[in-house]
């Protein structure tokens, strides 16, 4: 059953909303010096209000773009829900070749209608993020990749990303070119975020881990460790890191301490009323 626009924004899009706004305070707040005893009151009034305008700290870009998807959605399910494979397939493939583009603007400033005074190229309509979410849609529908399937694209799409790492970090003279390599919808990230989703799909998605407390209780605070994690980086990273003489081990266990802090740290204010509106 369809559900009406109205219940939809006020269900899913505020659940995603309210906490972004309460994180992005606490991020301006922070920034602004007012936690660590700068009380640089115009600093952070200055990102308070800067907060509906981008974001204040860098991981917030994948908020705006996910309330981005989320204001499509009752425009694009009911075509989702009548979509055959073909027609999916068909808007999936021009999607794909549309993570080469990024590619090709390293050679090409303008491509397929692009000029100076106009950035929508043949293929903008079929670009972005929008193809996660349909993909995502297809999979559901028609089923992920097979264990052995995904095991491959995840390697070659791994394997794409370490050369063409490997070669830019050698050749470029500018960020431009290693800023492509790992933009979330080049073709190589592309294929390894499919392949990882498939893979791990396919190795827990059965009764065994779906009954299993820690993996549901870190699935249904996914989204407050994501909001809440850099804080977390910021206020420790420096003592991590200075316990190793290689980041080869550093940045792992940088990771694992992170993870477990803000875990932790959520499941405490989880606690306090009303978290279910404002952590996330």
């Amino acid at each position: 059953m369809q559900v009406p626009v109205k219940q939809f924004f006020f269900r899913r899009f505020s659940r995603v909303l309210i906490p972004f706004v309460f994180w992005s305070i606490v991020y301006a707040l922070f920034q602004g010096d007012l936690f660590s005893g700068g009380h640089n009151v115009m600093n952070s009034l200055r990102l308070l209000f800067y907060i509906p305008i981008n974001f204040v700290t860098t991981h917030m870009w994948y908020v705006y773009m996910l309330l981005g998807l989320y204001l499509l959605v009752p425009i694009i399910s009911p075509w989702i829900k009548q979509a055959g494979k073909k027609e999916m397939s068909f808007f999936l493939l021009i999607w794909m070749l549309g993570t080469f583009s990024s590619y090709i603007h390293l050679r090409f400033q303008n491509i397929l209608g692009e000029c100076e005074w106009n950035s929508t190229s043949t293929i903008y309509y079929f670009q972005g993020f929008i193809g996660y979410f349909l993909i995502g849609a297809y999979f559901k529908k028609y089923g992920v990749l097979s264990l052995t399937s995904s095991l491959c694209v995840t390697l070659i799409g791994y394997l794409l990303t370490i050369l063409l790492f490997l070669y830019g970090i050698h050749t470029s003279v500018s960020d431009r070119v290693l800023n492509t390599i790992w933009n979330y919808c080049s073709f190589n990230i592309v294929l390894l975020s499919v392949g990882l989703f498939c893979l791990f799909y396919n190795l827990f998605m059965n009764k065994r881990f779906e009954k299993s407390s820690i993996i549901m209780d870190v699935s249904r605070r996914s989204y407050a460790i994501y909001l809440a994690h850099i804080l977390v980086i910021r206020l420790i990273s420096k003592s991590v890191m200075s316990l190793f003489d290689s980041p080869l081990y550093a940045i792992p266990c940088l990771a694992i301490v992170v993870f477990l802090i803000t875990y932790l740290a959520c499941r405490i204010m989880s606690m306090l009323p009303l978290s279910e509106k404002w952590l996330g």
